[in-house]
């Protein structure tokens, strides 16, 4: 039987050198191997994603026809405890379900995340019609559920007044009722989403369409977390002029300004826990920090261009990039504005008694 690709799945992330996300597990979702099956399509899995293969007759055409009604469901599982500390996943918060589809790119595509749905409706029946008549309801909407989600239905249907999400309490305004009618209330509840799953992918409308010289390709590409890198200098050198300076000569060369430059000794940052520890540990020493003006994208790529110099002239040593796991955020005062300044942070030490980059 002669088979030709179908469709894929690439997982794109810009932090790791060749853009390929290979952070995921994929397992197939509710009802999928029945249409794999049902259109004898063989899955190939990648480690970024995977091919979708179906059989063709000779000239190419699907052997078995292709439902457009058919769904193919995926559930994404993070192999990589790391992904969040190099990952900006703001667009996934306050998400209940996420799930990843094709609904704005049917041919292929980038796939559009939101989050899947649901709802319930019960059927209240009024006992004393009034302007303020109480029920409690049997299901649990979704919790933050907001008085305009409750939609009451009937003719005529009451009104919703007001809801107590402690309790399930809801009011309603019934008056144009009489007592023994029956109405709906619709509410927003908690979508079903697969236990410890990052997110879901849905493709929709498979179709011959999909066969052409290449397979339909439907992407997924997440966005790197931007940080500032911080540097913390603790040293001996009791006087002069320490910079921190890119040599790479590229366009995002990073630049540590003098006004983000802060002596921890003349200036000390309470509300800097870095800068607090070491003021415990090296007291006695003189100690510097040093702030990216610029916010940066995680990469796996190193900087290798980072030297500290003194007084101008470089020190015998290549600044190391702060690691993933020196994670921290504060709170900083910018124009006289409060703002949460999030960043990656190392300590580096330099002795006149012995040269040592780390921390």
């Amino acid at each position: 039987m002669r088979y030709a690709p179908l469709a894929a799945l690439q997982l794109r992330h810009p932090y790791h050198r060749d853009g390929r996300c290979t952070d995921f597990t994929l397992r197939l979702g509710p009802g999928t191997r029945r249409v794999l099956d049902g259109h004898r399509l063989i899955l190939k899995e990648r480690r970024d994603g995977f091919l979708l293969l179906a059989p063709v007759d000779g000239e190419g055409a699907p052997l078995i026809a292709l439902g457009a009604e058919s769904t193919l469901r995926f559930e994404l599982y993070l192999r990589d405890e790391e992904f969040s500390r190099f990952s900006d996943l703001s667009e996934l918060a306050g998400l209940a379900a996420p799930v990843y589809s094709n609904a704005d790119a049917p041919a292929g595509g980038a796939l559009t995340l939101s989050s899947r749905s649901a709802s319930a409706s019960e059927t209240l029946i009024s006992q004393a019609a009034s302007a303020a008549e109480t029920f409690v309801l049997s299901g649990r909407p979704r919790a933050g559920v907001q008085l305009a989600d409750l939609t009451a239905g009937g003719d005529p249907a009451p009104s919703v007044v007001a809801y107590d999400p402690a309790t399930r309490l809801v009011t309603l305004d019934t008056s144009a009722l009489t007592a023994g009618d029956a109405f709906s209330l619709d509410y927003p509840t908690d979508p079903s989403h697969p236990s410890g799953a990052f997110a879901e992918v849905e493709l929709a409308g498979e179709s011959a369409a999909w066969l052409g010289e290449s397979p339909a390709l439907f992407t997924i590409t997440f966005t790197p977390l931007k940080l500032r890198w911080v540097y913390y200098l603790v040293t001996d050198v009791e006087s002069g002029d320490f910079t921190i300076v890119d040599t790479s000569g590229d366009d995002d060369a990073l630049i540590f300004s003098d006004a983000d430059r802060r002596d921890l000794g003349e200036s000390p940052d309470a509300d800097d826990p870095q800068a607090v520890a070491l003021a415990e540990h090296y007291p006695e020493l003189r100690r510097l920090r040093f702030t990216s003006d610029a916010l940066l994208s995680c990469s796996a790529t190193p900087r290798r261009n980072l030297e500290l110099h003194l007084d101008g002239e470089r020190l015998p040593f290549t600044l190391p990039n702060p690691p993933l796991a020196n994670y921290a955020s504060r709170e900083v005062v910018v124009e006289q504005v409060p703002q949460r300044q999030e960043s990656l942070f190392r300590v580096v030490k330099h002795l006149t008694a012995s040269i040592n980059a780390n921390g």
